[in-house]
């Protein structure tokens, strides 16, 4: 059980971590304008569902869906997260990150869709 702990504690403060670097990021490469002005929230809303839709976030092109996995938040957010630095794990472990790993872009994803 100690184990599982240590785990779920290490799990949830990655999770945070990549919610807060990639926050800036998907909000300048995906266009979302922050206001209080409710047809810019609408907007917003429009563009969360066109990116939902058909796992839309995921295409270079929206119309038609070509390029998948071919957007710029692969790469910047991997930058991001486990490349900024020397110490940061995917320059650490390079073996454990070459070729990278499709869990890594599966929470980079999953981080993006739940926020």
């Amino acid at each position: 059980p100690n184990l599982l702990l240590k785990i779920m504690h290490r799990t949830s403060h990655l999770t945070g971590e990549v919610k807060a670097k990639l926050c800036p990021l998907v909000e300048s490469i995906y266009g979302f304008d922050c206001s209080l002005r409710e047809s810019i929230k609408s907007k917003n809303r429009r563009l969360i569902q066109d990116l939902k839709d058909k796992f839309g976030l995921c295409y270079r092109s929206h119309v038609p869906c070509s390029g998948l996995f071919q957007m710029r938040l692969n790469q910047k957010g991997a930058n991001l997260i486990w490349y900024q630095n020397k110490r940061d794990e995917g320059i650490v472990f390079d073996k454990y990150f070459t070729p990278f790993p499709i869990p890594a872009l599966a929470l980079l994803y999953t981080v993006v869709s739940n926020k």
